[in-house]
């Protein structure tokens, strides 16, 4: 059990490190993070939730 699990990590791990994976996080404006946060409502079926996004230690947007 221990094996099966030490050889899929390290499957996992080559197989990430090979493939060259570029992540780049998305520019969202406010109306844009207001709208996701409105269908995150809809979805969890919640009365409200507060949101704030920082960048570099500063916040840039608040709501909630």
């Amino acid at each position: 059990m221990r094996l099966t699990s030490s050889l899929t990590f390290r499957l996992v791990a080559c197989s990430l490190l090979c493939c060259g994976v570029n992540l780049q996080a998305q520019v969202l404006n406010s109306k844009q993070i207001d709208s996701i946060a409105e269908k995150t409502l809809t979805a969890f079926n919640v009365p409200g939730i507060a949101v704030a996004v920082v960048k570099d230690g500063k916040v840039i947007h608040s709501k909630g």
